[in-house]
């Protein structure tokens, strides 16, 4: 369900060649600056854009404060409940009508600057490339984060090594852009509403022949980590049925 949703989609004379999606849950302290610092990143670049800002769920002022925020091109949908990130990524992709989609977490700890390095790699490869994905292991990355978070990370990859065929070092990175038509093949079959939708998409998109990059990021978390023995536990299991999921589909 969706409520107080919002488009205020550029609407003269350039269609924007660029949709990005902020999955947002209580950013109400960091999402004004973070919009400012994503629209400059691309005015910059030159990249022409919409950006969609969707809001899991309420219990704060994130919604009211995308709403005010002095740019066209940024618009806003709100869900009734809290549903997770995957829910929230699959809201924004709805009704794209850019070439190319992608999604960066609200917060922006990964720099915007992937967006367009990610932009220009697609634009410059063929259409079986359907995406370029942000990966933290990527040699070039610049990646800062608490010990705890790495130490389950990697044992994450390798979870996810072993148990789906695909060619990628990191599937989690929350920086991803892809071809529109990549997105639209798949997008009614997905399933996962929580962190595991990354990995559903990419295997997906795969078994369509789809292609990927992976690129360098630039991470700083600059919040306390939530992730510990408990939750890479549960991201374990959740990761083991979704394989299992995916075998029978």
């Amino acid at each position: 369900m969706v409520v107080g949703s919002t488009s205020t989609a550029k609407s003269d004379f350039m269609k924007p060649e660029l949709t990005i999606v902020l999955p947002a849950y209580r950013e109400e302290a960091t999402i004004e600056v973070c919009l400012h610092r994503l629209v400059k990143l691309l005015d910059d670049k030159g990249i022409s854009f919409e950006a969609r800002v969707v809001v899991d769920g309420p219990g704060d002022q994130t919604a009211s404060m995308v709403r005010a925020f002095p740019d066209s091109r940024v618009s806003v949908i709100e869900l009734e409940r809290n549903t997770g990130k995957g829910f929230a990524v699959r809201r924004g992709f709805e009704d794209c009508t850019t070439e190319f989609i992608g999604f960066i977490d609200a917060d922006l700890d990964l720099h915007p600057e992937g967006l367009a390095i990610a932009l220009d790699l697609l634009k410059s490869s063929g259409p079986q490339v359907g995406g370029a994905i942000g990966s933290k292991v990527h040699p070039k990355s610049n990646v800062e984060y608490p010990l705890s978070r790495r130490v389950i990370s990697s044992f994450y990859k390798k979870f996810v090594k072993i148990g789906f065929s695909l060619d990628l070092n990191d599937t989690q990175t929350g920086l991803k852009v892809f071809r529109s038509e990549a997105i639209d093949k798949v997008l009614p079959t997905l399933k996962c509403n929580g962190f595991e939708f990354d990995l559903e998409l990419l295997c997906k998109l795969a078994r369509n022949g789809f292609l990927f990059i992976e690129i360098p990021v630039d991470l700083d978390y600059k919040f306390k980590s939530t992730v510990n023995i408990r939750t890479g536990i549960k991201a374990l299991v959740s990761t083991f049925w979704l394989a299992i999921y995916l075998r029978r589909n």
